[in-house]
């Protein structure tokens, strides 16, 4: 008998924890990170188009794409060393233009990527307990430069390059905001970090000097040539659909005198007291940020001493947002069943939700 070979046909929800692991390649067509490989939706024609990740691997680690949206780069995490690939996005099937190893660099999986704004060049770092800033010139699989970076604690990294320069890049982490620029074989680190060390969960350019870090302490921190220039604290924001339903809950626990704890899951107390910034992205008017789940805000420059203030709080149920994709679980999922008769699959999460798929339609 042939042996059956299985392939993907569609898939529901997204690896988290993947930097990188979400963006627009085409007005209609969505590249994300789905396990151990990558996906492509379309979403007009609702059908998947997977990139498969190489033998062995156990999942997508980070994932960038070049401004022409031509080229992605995957950092996987493998059974027998890690692999850093490069792909180029074609009207076809995605082809496999580069593997990058270097016997100088620890055998440790980038856990950010990003290209130069020519995407001739490329960025990777590697993760805790040993720090490395790798800058490769990818189509020649030669590697530049490499440098370790001092004083890094454990956490979330990111890299990335300025938007006009193709040698000067950021990196920041737990204990760390660096700015280096590439020189004569070497990178070379162009800032001295000043004040108490923060915990930076994110960072995104808004001009060819400035740049504004997010922390998990919920600061926002805006630097000009690798000086600090302003910054604010954020507040952990509720929606108001959040609101009314702990309002509700606390009716209820009222009426019937129950005593009602906190649990790892809702943990509302703790993140009361610690927003975190986890997401910043710049845009034309100033730049946007996220401190609380299903909440961004937006931020404005100003002439004032303040530089930038908040101009505007979005929600997520409110108008501003519709979805081009059916909702997903926001949580690990932990049950799963399948129809015998119908293309259909039920799910259950952590999130607190069972959902009904349809594999066929989509």
């Amino acid at each position: 008998m042939a042996a059956v070979a299985a392939r993907p046909a569609a898939v529901f929800g997204c690896r988290p924890g993947v930097p990188g692991g979400v963006c627009f390649l085409q007005e209609r067509l969505v590249l994300h990170a789905a396990g151990a490989a990558c996906a492509q939706f379309h979403t007009e024609h609702r059908r998947h188009e997977f990139i498969p990740g190489r033998e062995n691997s156990r999942g997508v680690r980070a994932l960038a794409v070049s401004r022409s949206r031509r080229y992605l780069a995957v950092s996987e995490t493998a059974a027998e060393e890690p692999a850093l690939t490069v792909y180029e996005l074609t009207e076809g099937p995605p082809r496999r233009r580069r593997t990058l190893t270097a016997a100088e660099l620890p055998a440790r999986e980038a856990v950010s990527l990003a290209f130069s704004p020519d995407g001739r060049h490329l960025a990777a770092a590697t993760g805790p307990p040993e720090v490395h800033l790798a800058l490769w010139l990818w189509e020649k699989r030669r590697l530049l430069a490499a440098v370790r970076v001092e004083d890094a604690g454990s956490g979330v990294c990111q890299v990335s390059f300025s938007p006009r320069d193709n040698a000067r890049v950021c990196m920041t982490g737990n204990g760390f905001f660096k700015l280096f620029k590439y020189s004569k074989g070497a990178l070379k680190q162009v800032n001295l970090q000043k004040g108490e060390p923060q915990n930076y969960l994110c960072h995104a350019w808004l001009s060819e000097e400035e740049i504004i870090c997010g922390t998990a302490t919920g600061k926002l921190l805006l630097f000009e040539s690798g000086e600090l220039l302003w910054q604010t604290d954020v507040e952990y924001r509720k929606s108001p659909k959040k609101l009314d339903e702990g309002a509700r809950t606390k009716d209820y626990a009222s009426c019937f005198d129950v005593p009602c704890e906190p649990t790892s899951e809702d943990g509302d107390s703790l993140q009361d007291s610690l927003p975190q910034i986890s997401a910043v992205a710049s845009y034309s008017k100033g730049f946007a940020c996220s401190s609380s789940p299903g909440v961004v805000l937006l931020f404005e420059k100003t002439n004032k001493k303040e530089v930038y203030e908040e101009s505007k709080e979005i929600w997520e149920e409110s108008s501003y947002f519709e979805y081009l994709h059916f909702p997903l679980h926001s949580a690990s999922i932990t049950g799963l069943d399948i129809c015998i008769r119908k293309p259909i699959v039920a799910t259950c999460s952590l999130d607190k939700s069972v959902r009904v798929w349809n594999y066929k339609t989509k």
